[in-house]
């Protein structure tokens, strides 16, 4: 009787793992930075939820090359860095890591404070972006840094200017910082900040990123970080994709 029943329930159970495989966002990109350590490269993207995995298609950076995939979980709480050359991984919490500019923080920092952020919808047409309309936003920032260099204070001050053109996809919360974490400061105000305003509004199909950091009187260095999507298109994928 247990058997006929197993058998009578099948049908069912094959349903039921079917389902469990759902359709995501696949995107190619290129990305691309002009400061202190320049580097550019082109990847795949693949989005489900709160989970998106990026394959390195070509580039020369010692994480950004072809024999990397990148895991971030959890709407980007997580990530886990997986080297197929090597056959090796490692897991990282992001609360404190920053977007790939270096001017995001200073040398010897110890908190930032006095830190606000604004963003604001476009209202001129949405442009179309890999076949896709998209709506722009303006994303302005600035905090400062407190900053201790062997026992000498000093401030810092970051002035942050932003734009993303954002593809509508509901149920999409991977991505709070930008498809490669470009508006991650690493000071937990700031990104939550940036994290509420963007919530649910998408996926970046390009962002252009500017990051003006000034030390005490010195001169301001200035660093800039590009998005660019080209292809978009819908795939099935499963959980083990994000294992």
């Amino acid at each position: 009787m247990i058997v006929a029943a197993l058998r009578a329930r099948l049908p069912l159970v094959l349903m039921f793992t079917v389902s469990q495989a759902w359709a995501g966002v696949a995107l190619e990109f290129e990305t691309r930075t002009s400061s202190t350590a320049s580097y550019q490269f082109r990847g795949r993207a693949l989005i489900d939820g709160a989970n998106a995995r990026y394959d390195v298609l070509n580039g020369a950076h010692p994480v950004f090359n072809p024999q990397i995939t990148i895991i971030s979980r959890d709407g980007g709480q997580n990530l886990i860095v997986i080297d197929h050359r090597q056959r090796t991984w490692f897991m990282r919490r992001t609360g404190s890591m920053s977007g790939p500019l270096s001017t995001w923080k200073a040398p010897g920092q110890t908190a930032n404070s006095h830190g606000w952020v604004k963003n604001t919808r476009a209202e001129e047409a949405s442009e179309v972006i890999a076949g896709q309309p998209t709506t722009k936003y303006t994303t302005s920032m600035d905090y400062t840094i407190d900053m201790n260099i062997e026992g000498e204070k000093l401030k810092a001050h970051v002035v942050v200017e932003a734009t993303t053109w954002m593809m509508e996809s509901k149920g999409v919360t991977a991505l709070p910082y930008g498809l490669h974490f470009g508006l991650k400061s690493g000071f937990a105000s700031i990104d939550e900040s940036v994290a509420k305003r963007f919530g649910g509004k998408g996926i970046p199909l390009r962002q252009l990123v500017t990051v003006t950091r000034t030390i005490a009187d010195g001169d301001p260095i200035v660093e800039k970080f590009e998005l660019n999507v080209d292809r978009v298109s819908e795939e099935k994928t499963a959980p083990s994709v994000f294992q």
